[in-house]
């Protein structure tokens, strides 16, 4: 005897199944659907399946089955219906695979930790024009200032193009305080003639 969960979609009773589904099968029946009919066309079966080739294989037969019928479905508005089942099934699939990977990253850096303790770490450095740079840190070695990025409120590139702004800026004000006392002469030889 089958448990609950093992027993197949079809197998279950025509009256626990939504209207939606009931109608599906009535139309293949009517051979009126040119495609397979998948095999779980109930969203609430969905959250229960746990085997990841299975939701695939699953998401694979609705990609088939919407591409063959996408008119009559859509002209019966059931296709509504058979994509919200799609995605909730893509979305149980992506679900699985992040908490896969998830666990799989969890056992590594549990792995990881427990062979030998990091011996130099790697620091992300944000600075303040917005540049990133990872530097390496050893917490056994000595960590001088001079050594230190993070004091720094620009990177490399930047100071160097601040330090040329600085010197342009300063060379654009001496110009500009020359053109300034060469009007101010103009302007004072110019009343001069006058009088």
């Amino acid at each position: 005897m089958q448990s609950p969960k093992a027993q197949s979609p079809k197998a279950q009773s025509p009256k626990a199944q939504p209207p939606v589904v009931q109608f599906l099968r009535s139309l293949f029946k009517n051979k009126c659907l040119s495609y397979v009919l998948p095999q779980v066309l109930d969203i609430a079966i969905i959250d229960k399946i746990m085997d990841k080739s299975f939701l695939s294989k699953l998401e694979y037969q609705y990609e088939k089955f919407l591409e063959a019928n996408i008119q009559i479905l859509d002209l019966h508005n059931v296709i509504d219906y058979l994509l919200d089942v799609r995605d909730a099934i893509l979305l149980k699939l992506n679900r699985m695979i992040r908490e896969e990977n998830k666990r799989k990253h969890y056992e590594g850096v549990y792995v990881k930790s427990q062979k030998n303790p990091p011996v130099e770490t790697k620091i992300l450095i944000e600075y303040k024009c917005g540049c990133q740079n990872l530097i390496h840190y050893n917490p056994s070695a000595s960590f001088s200032s001079s050594n230190n990025d993070s004091s720094r409120h620009h990177c490399i590139d930047h100071l160097k193009l601040l330090k040329r702004q600085s010197i342009l800026e300063t060379e654009l004000t001496k110009i500009k305080d020359e053109i300034q006392d060469a009007t101010a002469r103009q302007n004072i030889r110019s009343i001069n003639y006058c009088k």
